[in-house]
């Protein structure tokens, strides 16, 4: 009797379980290759991670090379789209931190006639002035009149901005009336708005609109506003009563109300330059009944900040040194070896900053002497970390600004250029990166052509093994045939 098994479908051979052992040993290759890309998969990612340590280092070196931050102070707001704020005089401005808010905003005066059915329609003989003779104006004086006949409103407003003298001064629009609710007011027709170029109270000028008599005398349509006297509020014109023609108001030209620690500053405009010596505060938003627009300015001394900067190096190069440790650490028999363990780039970039240390470096002002970076305040540490010695950097600094800006600009300059052949198009990370990605194409490739030979030779396996099979079968058949007859004779 055959000793061949018979499968689960009634086959003398398991077809499938004896090719899927044969293919177990061809997918081996494959295998390795897998590894290989899930090696070098890591590898990539790891020099772009270190990439990006190395890009922090030499920024944060770059970042102190602002030598102004010596000699100067800065000022910041809290809320820089509430207020901002920049230093105009080094010498007044007092470090501290200042609560300002907005109160009130800076305002142009808006003169409005108004009561005209159609804008379009030519009305009669008309004169209107417009003048102002305040010497302190941000405008300046000026007295234009102008004389009408058979012009529309439309016309009228053309010809107050066409008018060489006012230009800068005043703008003159046509508007419809609306009302509160935001629905057109039919009644009221439209609206000759001139409205002032410049805010502040000194902003201020006279409007007066006179019809003229046949005799040449003119007849005043309404009343002339002085200085803006009368309020333009959200919901329309203050009226002043009816004189055959239209109403009449303005909203006055007023200055912006700021207050710094409970003292009230005014300006004619939204920018303020006395509210805190020698700090320009432009101010964008006021508080209302429901929002706040406090915010605190702060004026400090730039070295300060320097020195966060500093800091911000020391914590950058530690950052960069640990990162290496851990990229190249060689493996044991517990643990796996880093992801780039003997990359010749990733020890040179250790093997560079820990050069740089202990050879110094030289100022542009003076080749002769080397410098250590202890001489900044910067220590480095056992495991090649940096920290940073405050109160060394501190008495660098207290040293002339001159020497301190050497100092500052030539240590940045020779840490950037230890830093440079690593970084970019043509740094060694770089360079490593595209040729890693090279051999992940390559192995790509090769995993794709032995997964085609693999499926190849799985379907010949297939096809050999089952034919087998198909001979076991019939060989089967024919002996349980013979087997029959020989039975059928003994009887």
């Amino acid at each position: 009797m055959s000793t061949s098994s018979v499968g689960t479908s009634g086959s003398m051979i398991d077809v499938n379980g004896i090719v899927s052992k044969l293919m177990a040993i061809e997918q081996r290759p494959v295998d390795v290759i897998n590894k290989r890309v899930t090696s070098t998969q890591v590898s990539i990612s790891a020099m772009s991670q270190l990439r990006a340590s190395v890009d922090a280092a030499a920024s944060a070196a770059s970042a102190m090379q602002d030598v102004s931050m010596l000699i100067g102070k800065a000022a910041t707001s809290s809320a820089p789209e509430t207020a901002a704020v920049t230093l105009t005089d080094v010498g007044y401005a007092s470090a501290g931190t200042y609560n300002f808010e907005l109160l009130k905003f800076a305002s142009s005066q808006r003169t409005a006639f108004f009561g005209f059915a159609d804008p379009a329609a030519a009305r009669g003989t008309e004169q209107v002035r417009l003048y102002n003779a305040n010497v302190s104006s941000p405008m300046g004086t000026f007295d234009v009149t102008l004389d009408f006949s058979g012009a529309s409103l439309n016309d009228i407003r053309d010809a107050i901005n066409d008018n060489d003298a006012l230009k800068g001064k005043v703008v003159a629009t046509v508007v419809q009336s609306w009302k509160s609710d935001g629905t057109i007011d039919t009644s009221a027709g439209y609206k000759l708005l001139i409205s002032g170029a410049s805010t502040g109270v000194d902003a201020a000028f006279s409007a007066e609109w006179n019809l003229v008599d046949s005799d040449g005398s003119a007849n005043q349509l309404a009343p002339k506003l002085d200085n803006g006297a009368q309020v333009f509020d959200r919901d329309g014109v203050t009226e002043l009563g009816v004189n055959d023609g239209g109403r009449y108001g303005a909203m006055a030209a007023s200055n912006a109300v700021a207050e710094v620690d409970g003292i009230k500053f005014g300006s004619p405009t939204n920018v303020f330059t006395e509210a805190i010596a020698g700090v320009r505060i432009e101010a964008f938003r006021a508080t209302t009944s429901s929002t706040s627009a406090k915010v605190s300015v702060t004026v400090q001394n730039n070295r300060d900040e320097l020195k966060k900067r500093a800091q911000t190096f020391a914590s950058a190069v530690s950052d960069l040194q640990r990162l290496v440790g851990q990229l190249i650490k060689p493996g044991t028999p517990n643990t796996p070896a880093g992801p780039l363990a003997g990359n010749s780039a990733v020890l040179g970039i250790s093997a560079a900053i820990s050069s740089s240390y202990s050879q110094g470096f030289k100022l542009a002002s003076d080749s002769t002497t080397t410098y250590s970076w202890s001489k900044l305040g910067f220590e480095r540490n056992r495991d090649g970390s940096v920290s940073l010695n405050a109160s060394t950097l501190t008495s660098v600094l207290a040293d002339s600004s001159a020497f301190a800006s050497n100092f500052f600009a030539g240590f940045s300059s020779s840490i950037e250029s230890v830093l440079k052949g690593f970084r970019g198009v043509g740094g060694s990370i770089e360079s490593g990166i595209q040729t890693m990605q090279v051999q992940l194409s390559a192995l790509n490739s090769r995993k794709t052509e032995a997964q085609s030979r693999l499926e190849r030779t799985r379907q010949t396996l297939v096809a050999k093994y089952s034919k087998l099979d198909s001979d076991l079968v019939s060989a089967n058949q024919r002996a349980n045939n013979i087997r029959g007859s020989l039975a059928s004779v003994g009887r």
